[in-house]
């Protein structure tokens, strides 16, 4: 019976350990509710709501209840009808439907626009379907027999149980299912033209989600129901990166850097990762290299390439450092090839083993890298930076290593 379902609250200050009496939200049938607060405070609770147009068949959207004080009290009131914000029309067999449900909702970086991705169930077949509120992020208040927003991108693409994030740098993510497969599309900052599918987990399942961990950091999770487990997975965001003026002593020690600094991130292919920073003073540019290899060998080494920030393609301005568990391996220009050239770089690493210190995680190296800014072409305070690793002679970069288009600005030199 609807009176018999509904959408309570309660709340917990001591992480889950103890929880409050429960606060009633909204009275009907419903499943798949999602809590957002915006940056006002106010609170909005989204649903699927279930058969609220009296057309015979099985109907669904999305509707809201509304919260101005916290979430304990919440408008329209419990047991009054939601708000009907996210619907879609469609027709079979000379019968009328509506859908839109299982919605994830969130607030674009830097504006009051509203943005949420659902599941839409069309003839049978699921799709992701995108809506947007408008600049007002206020959303129209449909009919029940209504569809709406004008803004929707409807059945953008196949798909089921759509999760959505955004990133503090404005990039957006959106993770969904298809075919029991957890995947991820990057959007841009209006949660706008995603790109190509990537799937992290080899397990099958349903449903899943996406947490923001910090502003370079997602973890993605889904449950992988052939075996009762849960999959969970760590995501690097790599753009653009501001360097810290700091006071650097170069000697292959991180204490300077730590917990300090936006970072790059190389490590899908392989065991190995690393991660690429960068400070500066009035003389030289710093980067600090972290290389976790729990298989290191003396060959193995990494990569930071540098090019003006205004170039459009790889020119005599163009730098690449290259350095391994034992210091300084070159410097060169680029000169339709990279040639070896005096640089003034000096580099201290320090060695990561069972019998030292650890000073990242297990294994692997640290390299401290001093560049004097005379040697460096900077544009703006900026430059391009590529950042590789080399383990048992394959590069992996953060991107393509012989074009500067997709190169990451590091700022603030």
């Amino acid at each position: 019976m609807p009176k018999d379902a509904g959408i309570e609250m309660r709340r917990s200050t001591d992480n889950g350990v103890t929880w409050s009496e429960p606060v009633s939200v909204y009275q009907g049938v419903n499943w798949e509710p999602y809590l957002l607060e915006l940056s006002s405070g106010e609170i909005h609770c989204y649903f699927t709501d279930s058969s609220r147009t009296g057309i015979e068949g099985k109907d669904t959207g999305t509707a809201m209840v509304i919260s101005r004080d916290g979430g304990q009290t919440w408008i329209p009131s419990f047991g009054s009808i939601p708000y009907y914000v996210i619907r879609m029309k469609w027709e079979q067999d000379g019968k009328t439907y509506f859908n839109h449900q299982m919605p994830s909702v969130i607030q674009l970086k830097g504006s009051d626009e509203l943005a949420a991705a659902v599941e839409t169930n069309n003839r049978g077949t699921y799709y992701i379907s995108l809506a947007y509120s408008g600049e007002d992020g206020e959303w129209d208040h449909l009919d029940a027999d209504q569809e709406g927003p004008a803004d929707s991108d409807n059945l953008s693409f196949l798909g089921s149980a759509p999760y959505l994030s955004q990133f503090p740098s404005g990039e957006t993510v959106l993770s969904y299912n298809q075919s029991s497969t957890f995947y991820m599309k990057m959007g841009d900052a209006k949660a706008r033209n995603f790109g190509s599918a990537y799937s992290p987990f080899s397990g099958k399942g349903y449903w899943g989600t996406l947490n923001l961990v910090n502003p370079h950091q997602l973890v993605g999770a889904m449950p992988d129901t052939s075996n009762g487990t849960i999959m969970l997975s760590q995501f690097i965001l790599n753009h653009r990166i501001n360097a810290v003026r700091r006071n650097v002593k170069v000697d292959g020690n991180n204490k300077e850097w730590v917990n300090t600094d936006h970072a790059l991130f190389v490590g899908e292919k392989s065991q190995v990762q690393g991660t690429l920073r960068c400070s500066c003073d009035d003389k030289n540019v710093y980067f600090l290299v972290e290389v976790l290899d729990r298989s290191l060998l003396r060959g193995d080494y990494a990569t930071v390439y540098l090019s003006p920030d205004d170039s459009k393609s790889l020119t005599n301005g163009a730098k690449r450092i290259q350095v391994s568990m034992d210091g300084l391996k070159s410097t060169e220009t680029y000169a339709g090839k990279w040639n070896n050239a005096e640089m003034g770089v000096e580099v201290k690493t320090y060695v990561c083993n069972d019998t030292n210190e650890d000073r990242i995680d297990n294994y692997g190296y640290i390299a401290e890298i001093s560049v004097p800014r005379s040697s460096l072409t900077i544009s703006s305070g900026q430059v391009l930076v590529n950042f590789s690793i080399t383990d048992n002679k394959e590069e992996e970069a953060v991107s393509d290593v012989s074009s500067i288009s997709r190169w990451i600005p590091v700022a603030g030199l």
